[in-house]
């Protein structure tokens, strides 16, 4: 069982505040993880900007839950619900990584990070990634 992850590709994206901006977010588009194994989710903004947070959210059914923030003032803050689920690999405003922890098919869904600039708004890398669940592999042992 391994959880392999695709290509990187960069995504371009427009700011949630102002329409004439855009910034390049790279991220991993999908991320294949077998239950029980842990899923790394990376973003990384291209461009030198102002952010003051990084924001992770989870969209599944059409409802978006946030996962998880790092915050240059106050710090990283895994959100109620994932706390046993979610942690974060590596910290910073220009790149930032979260690990789900030993996936199940709960665990399904869209993820995308947030880059909360000032004073741009934010930049969303939407769909950044879409995690899928593989059933783990069993080889048959015989006797003679």
């Amino acid at each position: 069982m391994h959880v392999i992850f695709s290509t990187k590709s960069a995504v371009q994206v427009r700011s949630h505040t102002q329409s004439s901006l855009t910034a390049v977010i790279q991220t991993q588009q999908t991320v294949l993880a077998a239950v029980g194994e842990d899923a790394e989710l990376s973003c990384q903004l291209l461009e030198t900007k102002d952010v003051l947070q990084v924001a992770w959210q989870k969209s599944s059914n059409d409802v978006e839950t946030n996962v998880a923030t790092y915050n240059k003032y106050f710090g990283q803050r895994v959100n109620d619900g994932f706390t046993d689920k979610v942690k974060f690999k590596y910290i910073g405003l220009q790149n930032c990584s979260i690990v789900i922890r030993n996936v199940t098919y709960e665990d399904e869904a869209f993820y995308h990070c947030l880059f909360n600039t000032y004073p741009e708004g934010s930049f969303i890398g939407k769909p950044c990634h879409q995690v899928y669940v593989q059933m783990p592999s069993f080889q048959a042992l015989t006797t003679l």
